[in-house]
């Protein structure tokens, strides 16, 4: 009996041996897809924070050139009232400019035509 004693504890010891490997396959295989679902969620979480910045990016982008924008327009338009005031203030000086010029062409005119009635006058008075 003695001899069938060791065959039991080998067969014993394999079925351990092999129990023990079947434990670990299976741990190795539970933890593989524990590891798989926490990638997936933490992929899952990055392409969503991916997402939120993309949209708070553009979200910045789109008032970042709406405020470009105004500011532009503001200048534009304050641009265009410098211009129309300028523009006012030649017209006005033209204007200006042009009454002077036609003032004096008509004191001009009027003296020449004076001068010329009166100087046959007057030279005729000194007797020149």
């Amino acid at each position: 009996m003695e001899t069938s004693i060791p065959k039991p504890a080998a067969d014993l010891e394999a079925l351990t041996n092999d129990l023990a490997l079947i434990k670990v396959n299976h741990d190795t295989r539970s933890d593989v897809a524990t590891a798989k679902a926490e990638l997936i969620i933490e992929i899952t979480d990055a392409e969503n924070r991916l997402r939120i910045e993309g949209k708070e990016t553009e979200n910045r982008l789109i008032l970042e050139i709406k405020d470009a924008e105004s500011r532009l327009l503001a200048a534009i338009n304050e641009a265009r009232v410098d211009f129309k005031t300028e523009c006012a203030k030649f017209k006005y000086e033209l204007k200006t400019e042009i009454q002077e010029s036609k003032t004096s062409i008509i004191i001009w005119v009027v003296s020449a035509i004076f001068l010329a009635q009166l100087m046959p006058a007057f030279l005729k008075k000194f007797g020149l």
